[in-house]
């Protein structure tokens, strides 16, 4: 079973199958690939704001400005209504892990329906404008136009999301979470572009290797390996083309 693991891998990245390779352990499933389990977020954020009372106002963000930080209390969900804005957590070694990284369509801050204190911490990474909905508002405009069943879809893609991030960190190495990292930033933030999935914001070695949990210089390594073989390409310095297919395929080899 481990020979044809290997052999798998190195043919989705053109090597040999005897050639050296790191591998993570087999097995987990691969959400991203199933359409069935796909949810669409925006579709859902516009029956929602159609419903919303006019009151909501936007708020305006410039760059590296947070929406909230860990520790304040804050009763509002956000609707991201243009840029892009990333989710972080500060360990108590002050390291930080970066959760997720949000685009227009998308909800934040869904934790205030539980408690006000925030756990996470949320910037904008590029001039946004966001909409506040506080939580007794939002309750009641769900329970008022039956939007539970949608919200409660909405809320479990998330967490299938987030299940399946956790499945990567014990099934994959560092490669192989890259790998799945570009993949659904490419579904979630890319756009159609010759046959690929083109990311068009910048999003740094830095910030890929605090959502993958390695190093800078480690997350560099990976994308010329990626580059050379195909599964992506870089225009730019800012941006991304992503070869879904093939990369769907490498990240499966290495589950």
């Amino acid at each position: 079973m481990e020979s044809d693991d290997m052999t798998a891998r190195a043919q989705v990245l053109g090597r040999r199958p005897g050639a050296p390779i790191s591998l993570g352990d087999a097995g987990g499933a691969m959400l991203l690939g199933h359409e069935e389990l796909r949810f669409d977020h925006r579709a859902f954020y516009k029956q929602l704001c159609a419903s919303m009372p006019n009151r909501s106002a936007s708020r305006r963000l410039i760059a590296n400005e947070a929406l909230y930080t860990c520790g304040t209390e804050n009763y509002n969900i956000y609707f991201v209504e243009s840029g892009y804005l990333k989710v972080s957590l500060l360990s108590q070694s002050a390291r930080q892990c970066l959760l997720d990284i949000c685009a227009p369509g998308d909800m934040v801050g869904e934790s205030c329906l539980l408690c006000a204190e925030r756990l996470e911490t949320v910037i904008a990474m590029t001039p946004c404008a966001v909409r506040a909905i506080p939580r007794a508002e939002f309750l009641e405009t769900v329970s008022r136009h039956k939007l539970v069943e949608a919200s409660l879809q909405y809320l479990t893609a998330k967490l299938l999301e987030q299940q399946q991030i956790v499945s990567h960190f014990v099934t994959a190495d560092s490669e192989g979470r890259l790998a799945a990292t570009l993949l659904r930033l490419a579904r979630k933030l890319g756009k159609p572009h010759q046959g690929r999935l083109l990311i068009d914001e910048k999003i740094t070695q830095e910030e890929l290797a605090e959502i993958v949990g390695t190093t800078r210089s480690r997350v560099g390594y990976f994308l010329k390996r990626f580059r050379a073989t195909g599964l992506i390409e870089q225009p730019s310095p800012t941006t991304l083309l992503i070869n879904e297919s093939r990369l769907d395929e490498y990240v499966q080899s290495c589950l």
